[in-house]
C-alpha cells in the first residue's frame, strides 16, 4: 500500500473526523429531501395537476 503522503494527503484526527463528519443534522435533511423525492415521483401525475392548480385524481 502506498503512503498517503506520496498522494498528497494526510490521516485526519479523531476530532477533525468528527469536524466533517457532518453529523446527524446533515442526514435528516438527507433523509427528508430523500423521502420527498421519493412521494413526489410515485405521485407524479397528481403532482403535475397541483401545480396546474387543478384536484387530485
Amino acid at each position: 500500500m502506498k503512503n498517503l503522503n506520496e498522494f498528497g494527503v494526510q490521516e485526519l484526527s479523531s476530532q477533525e473526523l468528527i469536524k466533517t463528519d457532518g453529523g446527524f443534522l446533515a442526514m435528516l435533511c438527507a433523509g427528508l429531501i430523500i423521502a420527498a423525492a421519493t412521494v413526489t415521483m410515485t405521485d407524479w401525475d397528481n403532482f403535475k395537476r397541483g401545480l396546474m392548480g387543478e384536484a387530485e385524481v
